[in-house]
């Protein structure tokens, strides 16, 4: 699978995201087509997102990884450290408002058609906990536990989803996401005269980003409930 962009080279040692290193280094390995993108956001004020992994002909994810042991007591998350319990913030509502501030985004983008993403939450260095799967599980999030094979558990969420992401899909998608990381494929010719783009001059990125924005691409996909 491919993955963008590369993961930092001055945080390969950092303790804190050693899991977040694992998972990358598994879906990077992984034989299903499709491609992920990496510690990203859904515009400038969007949340920071772990992973947002496309299958192609599957569906699309939003993964949030968490490293450590996590407890829920009483409706209040935890995590061990080294100093002790301590408490967190909830990873299953980063997890479903990643997913949203993504769904939304790319609706906004792509002729108002939300594009369907299921919301997941990885554990990759815990034992299934029957008290986090209580009270995550009855919401809309999927739990995902212990390391390996993260692309084929994630397929394995998909149930009866209709108008799946394409390659072309999710090429446009993940510019969108990232412009840096647009297709050469993509790239459309820039106008001769800036009055062609609008009076603008846009360089080929935008004029990719451009050409995306005005182009329903789910002409027939429906809209995800809120």
């Amino acid at each position: 699978m491919e993955m963008r962009p590369n993961f930092p080279s001055h945080m390969l040692e950092d303790v804190k995201r050693q899991a977040e290193l694992a998972v990358y280094r598994d879906l990077e390995a992984s034989a299903l087509p499709g491609a992920a993108l990496y510690s990203v956001r859904a515009g400038p004020n969007g949340p920071e997102i772990d992973f947002i992994v496309w299958i192609e002909g599957v569906v699309r994810f939003v993964v949030e990884v968490k490293g450590g042991r996590y407890h829920i007591v009483q409706g209040q998350w935890f995590l061990d450290e080294p100093c002790g319990r301590t408490a967190a913030d909830s990873p299953s509502h980063q997890a479903w408002y990643g997913m949203l501030s993504v769904r939304n985004y790319l609706g906004e983008r792509l002729g108002g058609r939300k594009p369907f993403l299921i919301a997941a939450l990885l554990f990759p260095g815990m034992e299934p906990d029957p008290g986090i799967e209580a009270a995550v599980t009855g919401g809309h999030v999927h739990v995902l536990w212990g390391a390996g094979d993260v692309a084929g558990r994630l397929a394995r969420l998909a149930d009866d989803v209709r108008f799946p992401p394409r390659a072309l899909d999710i090429q446009r998608e993940a510019a969108l996401l990232c412009p840096r990381i647009a297709q050469p494929e993509l790239a459309l010719p820039v106008p001769a005269h800036p009055s062609a783009a609008g009076g603008y001059g846009l360089d080929a990125q935008q004029v990719i980003i451009q050409h995306v924005d005005t182009v329903n691409i789910y002409t027939q996909l429906p809209i995800a409930p809120e």
